[in-house]
């Protein structure tokens, strides 16, 4: 079963994304308590279900499970500080889990994202593959945008289409240039390139994202799409 596969390869690298390592309020946990309740969770049945499901979910065309499949040690990303109720239970936070896979010939990331309801339940969203620096709420933002240019570029309609890729990269000369991910700041513009899958076509869609006062922006020009 592929979810086997993934917790007998399971290496954790923490990676703090707000915050400080110190506890923000008495109801707030520090990084290392809160790394532990999230290990806590991961030993649970409904943990694995979810991560097994969405696992399953995943298309064929992001990874395919060939027998040579790797996955490189999981990251996880803070997302936001962990709250606790009186009984010691997670009551706010969220976390991303990143899985890298390669040696089948479609080499991505997968991303999903735990967020605690306000109802105080541990809900999976599976966001879009690759390395993306947008939030799950933005690329639903820009998803239809993206849809949108390549209809545009396409030239005729087609009902197919998936987003199997995002790098943190610029179209020059219709090549592909890759930018080091760890230079994105979310205060300043960034560029990555979208690769969609669109009836037996595989295009990059470059998307500029523009952050300002009152949120991020996102540019997107249908003529500057280019076929892989």
């Amino acid at each position: 079963m592929f979810f086997n596969f993934v917790l007998r390869n399971l290496a954790v690298l923490f990676v703090l994304a707000c915050g400080s390592s110190q506890a923000q309020a008495d109801s707030f946990l520090d990084t290392d308590a809160a790394g532990k309740k999230i290990a806590d969770y991961w030993a649970t049945q409904e943990y694995k279900a979810q991560l097994s499901k969405a696992f399953g979910e995943t298309p064929a065309s992001i990874i395919n499970r060939c027998s040579t499949l790797k996955m490189s040690p999981v990251a996880v990303y803070f997302l936001d500080h962990f709250g606790v109720n009186d009984g010691g239970g997670l009551k706010s936070g969220a976390w991303k889990e990143s899985y890298g896979f390669s040696g089948c010939g479609n080499d991505s990331i997968l991303n999903f994202i735990f967020q605690i309801s306000a109802q105080q339940t541990i809900n999976l969203i599976t966001a879009l593959p690759g390395e993306s620096r947008s939030s799950s709420v933005l690329q639903q933002d820009t998803l239809p945008n993206v849809i949108t240019a390549v209809h545009v570029q396409n030239k005729t309609p087609c009902d197919n289409i998936e987003i199997i890729n995002t790098t943190v990269a610029t179209i020059n000369n219709k090549k592909l240039q890759r930018l080091d991910p760890e230079t994105v700041v979310a205060s300043k513009p960034w560029y990555e390139v979208w690769t969609v899958a669109a009836c037996g076509r595989k295009l990059l869609v470059p998307v500029q994202f523009i952050p300002d006062a009152t949120g991020t922006g996102f540019n997107i020009v249908a003529t500057d799409i280019i076929e892989q």
